[in-house]
């Protein structure tokens, strides 16, 4: 009996050594959290070993919850700061320019087209068209004819009206087609010189010695890609919300960059990377993603990185990023930068705590909070089996809604903004201009006309609020007059025309174009045979076309008593179409 009771009194002993001893530590690791320093290696071991990585006494108390990495303690409560809930001080701006276009971009922005090609500088625009007729003489040498600024619009007018009827995957034969294709791509170009044209664009020197010696994976397409994409944020000013994500072009062919993602409809694209304006997904920058360069190892920190680089110039706003780029790091970087952050966090960050991660015994649409310094992270319970985590920077108190699903402030502002680069990417896919090609800097030159053609879109509805209200599909009757004007020049300029491919129903009196002045059809010229009719049988005629001044026997041509003696050619029927 003596040595029983003689083991009780020793096992309680033990226990109460051991309770005095949690509460030793507990008491120290609550002064330690409070102060906001690091805790020591010791009560981090303890804590571990109990595993307990939160204290508390009673419902009113401070919780305290420890990082994985355990370099972080997160506290329940707020800490105490002056100010409002939301925005740090330091990155509250006097002075913000007004949300929207620029002056400039306003300024010259006085119809359609003209909006347009504010995104596709003349700079750019001459580096095209010169390596294009550098190759075009390489591989057909006197047989080539040149490329022309008024070529370039139509080439680009085609793609943009091919992506407005959702075409641009068809082949050339079906858009060239009589009966199946449409009009006016056969009164702006030939198949043949279209199909040319996709085959000989080139946007470098292929035989320059700085593109063969270049570790650079754009280099033959860096000078378009670095003259364009430096141009759009000099048209537009963004609101208080930017997003950053990726941007897929779908490309199948051979690419030093390209990524094979199965789980995508296209299996394997180029990826880009995209900040956008939350409210009206404008793309103000965007960079293509090339991988690791040759001979070198895969980039540690490259969500960083392209944070980083797309909110250069960027001053108070909160930028919206997705799980592959939040983290504590990034967050106190554009912190100062003024920019504050709000994203979904992975579960595998090691900054968070492990007590965020658990879901069983949670009620649903519960929401656990935790401040550390200028960073606040919150876990809301969605559903049963998910589990949202987000961190923001931009939040500095709890904030929970008055909805039946009790969705945090951070969650709701993170749902609104989140979309903005995926907005963009639906929209472009909508209309796209991407050939089939197996060139992928054809491929991204149709993304940046694309984009472009996107932004000068969302300019456009901006500058002019009422312009086609009450139509749901804007966009395509924007693409379609763009086009038309784009095509235009060209299809004025064409002096040899085949009526049975044009037909007499696409006139020109959709452009709104005047008609040259009436002139009689035997006014000093004399006679001269038919230019239209086969040689050896022409005859001989005072008939002169209006347009060229050719001239063309009376069954080849046909004179208006009510355009006084205007005369119609086969060699114009889209200016003036037979009235047959």
């Amino acid at each position: 009996m003596e040595s029983s009771n003689t083991e009780i009194d020793s096992t309680e002993v033990s226990e109460d050594e051991s309770c005095e001893e949690q509460d030793t530590y507990i008491s120290k690791y609550r002064q330690i959290s409070s102060s906001e320093d690091e805790c020591s290696e010791e009560e981090e071991t303890y804590l571990s070993k109990n595993g307990q990585m939160r204290t508390s006494v009673d419902e009113n108390s401070e919780e305290t919850y420890m990082s994985k990495n355990r370099e972080i303690c997160w506290s329940s409560k707020v800490l105490e700061q002056e100010g409002p809930a939301m925005v740090p001080a330091q990155c509250v701006l006097k002075k913000r320019p007004t949300p929207g276009p620029t002056k400039s971009c306003i300024s010259q922005a006085q119809d359609i087209m003209s909006t347009f090609k504010l995104f596709i500088p003349k700079s750019m625009e001459k580096i095209i068209i010169d390596r294009t007729n550098l190759e075009g003489k390489r591989r057909f040498s006197k047989n080539w004819q040149e490329f022309t600024a008024s070529e370039f619009d139509a080439f680009m007018g085609l793609l943009i009206m091919a992506g407005g009827v959702e075409s641009a995957r068809e082949s050339a034969i079906s858009l060239w087609n009589q009966k199946t294709g449409r009009t006016i791509f056969r009164a702006t170009m030939t198949k043949k010189r279209f199909c040319v044209l996709s085959n000989v664009m080139r946007f470098a020197n292929p035989e320059s010695k700085v593109l063969k010696k270049s570790t650079d994976k754009l280099a033959a397409f860096r000078d378009v890609w670095d003259t364009w994409s430096s141009n759009l944020s000099i048209m537009y000013n963004p609101g208080h919300d930017i997003t950053i994500d990726e941007h897929q072009v779908p490309f199948k062919g051979r690419c030093p960059f390209r990524e094979n993602m199965p789980h995508i409809p296209s299996k394997s694209d180029i990826k880009l990377w995209a900040a956008c304006d939350s409210r009206s997904s404008y793309c103000w920058k965007v960079q293509v993603y090339t991988g690791k360069p040759p001979g070198e190892e895969t980039e540690e920190n490259l969500a960083k990185r392209v944070v980083l680089d797309l909110s250069k110039g960027l001053k108070g706003q909160n930028v919206t990023l997705g799980s592959f780029f939040t983290s504590f790091d990034l967050g106190q970087e554009l912190l100062k930068k003024k920019l504050t952050m709000t994203g979904e966090v992975r579960c595998s960050r090691p900054e968070l705590p492990s007590d965020f991660l658990i879901s069983k015994g949670r009620r649903l649409h519960s929401s656990k909070f935790g401040f550390f310094s200028n960073t606040t992270i919150v876990s809301y319970l969605k559903k049963r089996t998910k589990n949202m985590l987000l961190m923001s920077t931009f939040h500095k108190k709890p904030q929970i809604s008055d909805r039946l699903d009790r969705m945090p402030h951070i969650v709701i502002d993170y749902n609104e903004n989140k979309g903005g680069v995926d907005t963009m990417n639906k929209l472009t896919s909508a209309y796209s201009t991407i050939q089939k090609t197996t060139h992928w800097t054809l491929a991204l030159f149709c993304d940046m006309l694309d984009i472009a053609a996107h932004n000068a879109c969302v300019v456009w509805n901006e500058i002019n609020p009422e312009w086609k209200t009450g139509k749901r599909y804007r966009r395509k009757l924007f693409l379609q007059e763009l086009g038309e004007a784009l095509v235009a020049p060209a299809m004025q300029q064409r002096t040899r025309l085949i009526r049975r491919f044009v037909g007499a129903g696409v006139a020109m009196e959709r452009k709104d174009l005047p008609a040259p002045p009436a002139l009689p059809a035997s006014q000093g010229k004399g006679r001269s045979g038919c230019v239209l009719c086969d040689s050896g049988k022409a005859k001989q005629t005072r008939v002169v076309c209006n347009t060229c001044g050719h001239f063309a026997c009376h069954p080849r041509s046909s004179v208006s008593k009510d355009l006084n003696q205007q005369v119609w050619t086969e060699q114009h029927p889209l200016i003036y179409p037979k009235p047959y």
